[in-house]
C-alpha cells in the first residue's frame, strides 16, 4: 500500500497544529474479500479509507433493512458557474435537503459521496452512492426530484437564474434505476460493492485545499460508527 497525501473528511473540524491527513493507496484488484472495479482510472488505485467508508455504509443498511436500493449519481456544476476553488458548502446543502425529501417519505436514506476534478476540463464534481429502504422503494424512477433540489442548491448558493436546469445529473446505464441488494444474497452485496468502489478511485481525487472534505457520510451513519 502506498500513502498519498490528499484530504480526509476529519479535516473539516480545524485544530490546532492539524496537518493535511493522507489517503492509503491499495492497487490490488481485491479488497476484504471483494473484487474491485476494474475499468477506466482504475489502475491508479483505490483510496482504502473510502472502500472502508464504502463496506460499513452498505454492513449498517443491511443490518437495518432485509433489502437496500442502492443508486449512484454524478453532479456537474452548468458550465457558466466558475467553481474554481469552492468548498463543498453547496452540495452538502443540497444533500441535506434531499435527504430530509427522502427520509420524510420513509426512505431512512444513507449516503456516501465523493468530490473528483474532471481531467478534461479540471473542473470539480460530485459522485453520490444513495442507499435506500429497499421495502420502502424498489426502483429508481426520473430524478426529476435530484434535479430539483440541485437546482435550489445552484440559485442559493451561485445566484444562478436559469429556470430550466441542464442535465447535470448523471447516472450509469445499468444504474438507471438502481439497483436491489438483499441482506440475504452474497452475490448482489458483492456487486454493489464492486460498483461502489468506483467512488475510491485514486484518479481524479485531487488536493482541494486546507479543511475541505475530499468525501464524507451521511451524518447517522458517522454517528453511529464513531466516524470523523
Amino acid at each position: 500500500m502506498e500513502i498519498l497525501r490528499l484530504y480526509h473528511p476529519a479535516n473539516q473540524k480545524i485544530m490546532k497544529g492539524m496537518t493535511m491527513s493522507r489517503f492509503t493507496k491499495t492497487k490490488e484488484k481485491t479488497y476484504k474479500g471483494y473484487q474491485l472495479y476494474e475499468g477506466a482510472k482504475a489502475e491508479e488505485g483505490f483510496s482504502t479509507e473510502i472502500l472502508d467508508s464504502l463496506l460499513q455504509i452498505v454492513t449498517f443498511t443491511l443490518q437495518r433493512h432485509s433489502q437496500v436500493l442502492m443508486v449512484c449519481l454524478q453532479f456537474n456544476f452548468p458550465a457558466v458557474l466558475n467553481v474554481d476553488g469552492i468548498d463543498n458548502s453547496c452540495f452538502q446543502s443540497f444533500i441535506e435537503a434531499y435527504r430530509r425529501c427522502l427520509a420524510n417519505k420513509g426512505m431512512d436514506p444513507e449516503y456516501l459521496w465523493v468530490r473528483e476534478t474532471g481531467t478534461i476540463n479540471d473542473r470539480c464534481h460530485y459522485h453520490l452512492l444513495l442507499l435506500l429502504d429497499g421495502n420502502t422503494i424498489r426502483y429508481f424512477g426520473d430524478p426529476f426530484e435530484v434535479r430539483k433540489y440541485w437546482l435550489n442548491a445552484l440559485k442559493n448558493h451561485f445566484n444562478y437564474d436559469s429556470e430550466v436546469a441542464p442535465l447535470h445529473v448523471q447516472t450509469l446505464p445499468q444504474m438507471q434505476h438502481g439497483i436491489m441488494i438483499k441482506r440475504s444474497d452474497p452475490s448482489a452485496i458483492s456487486m454493489a460493492i464492486e460498483i461502489g468502489s468506483y467512488l475510491a478511485k485514486i484518479a481524479t481525487k485531487t488536493s482541494i485545499g486546507k479543511y475541505i472534505k475530499t468525501f464524507s457520510t451521511s451524518q447517522c451513519f458517522r454517528r453511529c460508527n464513531n466516524v470523523g
